[in-house]
């Protein structure tokens, strides 16, 4: 017959004396932290080719994606039946939300900055398809429109 009866725990409170008179506690997170920071140094260490061929397959990975969602202007030149109509079409209606009422010098500005940034981004997918001119990349249609709303006369819009 098994029970607890016989069980004594008065070592409990003894064990609870004895380690906070000699922070036992504090000296056993010391020695479990010292101990994980060197298996996972030792991990890094020995797995470090895996860990970097995983940081460049990565950053590859991120950098297509990124490039592949500006120059088809979040996917909008995945839309069927002539995608470069609809990236016109979603550049002059982003415009008409966001960009009719900037400074001509800030609207020139940004103009400026998506041509920049349309190069780099349709040349990574350029390179990664192989294909000469996609026509899921639309980011030349919306730097288009906006230079051409850009060049409309002041008033022109507002029937002055």
């Amino acid at each position: 017959n098994i029970g607890f009866n016989s069980l004594s725990i008065s070592w409990i409170g003894e064990m609870i004396l004895f380690s906070r008179q000699y922070e036992l506690i504090y000296y056993l997170t010391l020695l479990v932290t010292a101990f994980t920071l060197f298996t996972g140094f030792t991990y890094l260490y020995t797995n470090r080719s895996v860990i970097r061929q995983f940081i460049f397959w990565a950053k590859l990975l991120l950098r297509l994606k990124i490039s592949e969602w500006i120059a088809t202007c979040f996917k909008v030149g995945y839309l069927p039946f002539a995608p470069g109509t609809w990236g016109s079409v979603f550049a002059i209606l982003l415009w008409w939300v966001l960009l009719k009422d900037l400074n001509t010098y800030i609207f020139g500005a940004i103009i400026i900055i998506f041509l920049l940034i349309g190069i780099v981004v349709s040349n990574i997918i350029i390179d990664q398809s192989g294909d000469h001119d996609p026509s899921h990349i639309i980011i030349d249609e919306l730097v288009g429109q906006w230079l051409a709303l850009f060049l409309i006369p002041d008033g022109l819009l507002n029937g002055e």
